[in-house]
């Protein structure tokens, strides 16, 4: 007995498969789940509410079939919101980023051009740290700024060569005129940075 009744189940099934994707109150549901009541002892009374149950889905097929084919529609939807949302996301952290690594060689360079307009000159220890918190300019700055980097470099280098001659007349044109141009530049530093700290450039 319980032989046939799984062959029936089985044939049922197959029926099923091919009708039921075309109409969802399709009757071959409705005898397979009496099928299987038969064999479990289902009161009966419960097919015939699923019965009635697939008849009401059965007169709104048109819509439930319109929900069905939209849903793959809205997954893709919101897979390319989440999408979007993250690359938008690792577009605002790569701003960030960039804003950090660049204030820090707008402090470094902000810190030693201070330090030779107070000492007139740049220790061994205050270049060392210049060049370790400008490293890298190249790739985070125009080559206009880079230049002006290596121009502050650059003319600490001279005046710490021309220190020993500070007593003397030897340089001291040339000393002077370094020294203006470190204390000009410290007032317009910000200016010249303010471009490329703008958190959206």
């Amino acid at each position: 007995m319980w032989l046939k009744i799984t062959n029936f189940i089985n044939r049922m099934w197959l029926n099923i498969t091919s009708s039921f994707s075309r109409r969802v109150g399709s009757y071959s549901l409705v005898l397979l789940i009496a099928a299987i009541s038969i064999a479990i002892g289902w009161p009966m009374e419960k097919v015939k509410i699923m019965d009635d149950f697939l008849s009401f889905l059965g007169k709104y097929e048109l819509i439930i079939n319109f929900f069905i084919a939209i849903i793959p529609i809205a997954i893709t939807g919101l897979v390319i919101y989440i999408a979007f949302q993250q690359s938008s996301t690792n577009r605002k952290k790569l701003k960030l980023d960039l804003f950090d690594k660049r204030f820090l060689i707008y402090k470094s360079t902000r810190v030693f051009v201070g330090k030779v307009i107070q000492n007139r000159k740049a220790s061994r220890d205050e270049q060392r740290e210049f060049l370790l918190g400008t490293r890298g300019s190249e790739f985070l700055f125009d080559a206009d700024m880079k230049t002006y980097i290596d121009d502050v470099w650059n003319k600490s280098i001279d005046l710490e060569n021309w220190s020993a001659d500070e007593l003397t007349s030897t340089h001291s044109t040339e000393r002077s005129a370094h020294m203006n141009w470190f204390s000009t530049e410290l007032s317009s530093l910000d200016d010249k940075f303010k471009t490329f700290l703008q958190v959206g450039h």
